[in-house]
């Protein structure tokens, strides 16, 4: 049994290939979906994104950008 407090990426949470990994936080897509509930919810239509060039930070990106594509609310993204 492995457990990590600090993984999240959603690849992790695949049974077949990790049937003994656990992780504490929730994976990057749950995040990024709950932001943006929660912006919606708030009234927003635009959410800025400001990442980092690394796999957490692109994915993340990548899912709010296509979370807002598909409910109407704008995401403009900047980097470094």
């Amino acid at each position: 049994m492995q457990i990590s407090y600090a993984s999240s990426a959603p690849s992790l949470s695949d049974r077949n290939l990790y049937p003994y990994f656990l992780s504490v936080p929730c994976a990057d897509d749950v995040q990024a979906s709950t932001l943006h509930k929660i912006v919606k919810a708030l009234g927003g239509s635009t959410i800025q994104v400001i990442y980092k060039k690394t796999i957490y930070g692109v994915g993340g990106r990548s899912l709010i950008q296509t979370l807002a594509g598909s409910r109407s609310t704008a995401s403009v993204s900047a980097t470094r």
